[in-house]
């Protein structure tokens, strides 16, 4: 997730402007919101110049770019808008949040991330007039409960940079089958060092593939488990 400290980070920085740049050339004649939080140059750390995070905004390139910090303002000013990047959270003052928490007889980061939503959402809508369809970048990670039928809506940087470079997602099932095939058979410890998962965890879903008759299992040396396709 992207708060507004994370743009204190260089590699997080050049990754959400590559990001916003890709949107641009996506939209070229098109008028494209953005919003976020309003960053100094110094508090930046990415250069000496000062330059503030709006002004690195407009210096893409991008002739019909608007920014706009949380939150929007109640009006039809964006109702000619079809496009929208949040950039990163709003943020909401620690203090404030715990006071009201209490207030709510609320959990405190619960009662945050409501807020944090209800905010982001407020923001969308104001785009969401008219008949013409509708693009939004939300480019910290956190699914909205958005009627997504409605428009084109790419809920992280991660979604988004994956359906641009056209890379799908890997099918684990096919992934294991693919590997057995090549290697006669998997062992649970090396379905966990592939998958990046713990080995009980590997063990219970090679299990739950022998029960649904898609492996077999053979004990070898040692009482080595080999799971063959079956």
């Amino acid at each position: 997730m992207y708060p507004k400290s994370s743009f204190l980070y260089r590699n997080t920085f050049i990754n959400l402007m590559d990001d916003l740049r890709a949107i641009f050339n996506k939209h070229k004649k098109e008028k494209v919101l953005v919003v976020a939080r309003e960053i100094s140059g110094e508090k930046m750390k990415i250069s000496s110049s000062g330059i503030k995070l709006s002004d690195y905004i407009q210096i893409l390139g991008h002739s019909k770019v608007r920014f706009e910090e949380y939150p929007l303002s109640c009006t039809n000013e964006y109702e000619n808008f079809n496009i929208i990047v949040l950039l990163m959270f709003p943020e909401i003052p620690p203090e404030a949040n715990k006071r009201e928490s209490i207030i709510e007889m609320r959990d405190e980061n619960e009662y945050r991330m409501t807020n944090l939503r209800a905010e982001m959402i407020q923001a969308i809508g104001r785009i969401l007039r008219g008949e013409k369809h509708k693009f939004i970048y939300i480019l910290p990670a956190i699914d909205l409960p958005l009627d997504k039928s409605k428009f084109t809506y790419y809920r992280s940087h991660t979604e988004f940079r994956n359906v641009l470079l056209g890379v799908k997602k890997i099918d684990k099932k096919e992934k294991l089958i693919g590997i057995i095939k090549n290697n006669k058979y998997i062992t649970q410890e090396t379905y966990s060092k592939i998958f990046g998962i713990s080995q009980w965890k590997a063990g219970q879903i090679l299990n739950d593939y022998l029960e649904k008759k898609l492996l077999k299992l053979e004990i070898g040396n040692r009482g080595l488990k080999k799971y063959f396709l079956n």
